[in-house]
């Protein structure tokens, strides 16, 4: 026997979906716009990246910005997730809600690190003049450690969750399945270039992939935010009727 929903349920089921679409179009936006902001960090020499971010004065702002865009995405993907219909979509979108809760976790790390103690390092780099070393020997081996959590942010936190969620969004209901495909590629992009990256097999050309595939899933998000947010005004309309 089919079961529907009481009027509570379908109320709050309806707020929850337009709370998702906001925080996907929020921390979608808002991270085109903090990834514009944070600028590309010269990888080629420490001191190089030490100046340009000594030289920044909003980059605590900035990586804090970050943070909670893509706490917003846990949000947002656990709305769409749950806004999907089918036996595919509802397993897949779940696992590709627990694989963003970790990579946002991951993403946290890597942007405490950069957006916070780096630039603490940075500073005192950048004061202390000419008697710098101790602060360039440990902005050295931060520096190597911000290789490694940006590139398990790639993996992560761009990739995985979206090629999941992407496959969810094709293989379910309520939403066009090609816009899942578009994700699932992007996803998938992500963690191939974040693998070669890690495994150095063409670390530079792996990671500006990587790149290039995180601002299509980002993008990617926004638009569906717009579509949540269409699909709860449509059936908070319908329930005014």
């Amino acid at each position: 026997m089919a079961t529907t929903a009481l009027p509570n349920e379908e109320a709050a089921q309806r707020f929850f979906l337009e709370l998702a679409g906001t925080c996907a179009v929020v921390g979608g936006i808002g991270f085109i716009l903090v990834g514009t902001a944070h600028g590309d960090l010269p990888d080629e020499d420490v001191t190089a990246a030490l100046r340009f971010v000594a030289d920044d004065p909003h980059w605590y702002l900035t990586h804090l910005a970050g943070i909670v865009c893509v706490l917003l995405w846990v949000v947002a993907l656990m709305g769409l997730a749950y806004s999907l219909a089918g036996p595919a979509a509802f397993a897949l979108g779940r696992t590709a809600v627990a694989s963003m809760g970790i990579g946002a976790a991951v993403f946290v790390v890597d942007y405490t690190i950069d957006g916070y103690a780096f630039k603490r390092i940075a500073d005192e780099w950048a004061a202390a003049g000419a008697s710098a070393e101790n602060q360039l020997a440990v902005a050295e081996s931060m520096f190597a450690v911000l290789y490694g959590t940006v590139t398990a942010s790639a993996t992560w936190t761009f990739g995985l969750p979206f090629l999941l969620i992407g496959l969810a969004v094709a293989f379910g209901r309520g939403y066009p399945r090609w816009l899942g495909w578009v994700v699932a590629v992007t996803g998938a992009g992500s963690v191939f270039g974040g693998i070669a990256t890690y495994l150095a097999w063409h670390p530079s050309a792996g990671f500006v992939a990587a790149l290039a595939f995180n601002a299509a899933s980002t993008i990617w998000l926004a638009v569906m935010g717009i579509l949540m947010l269409r699909r709860g005004f449509k059936t908070r309309s319908t329930a005014r009727q």
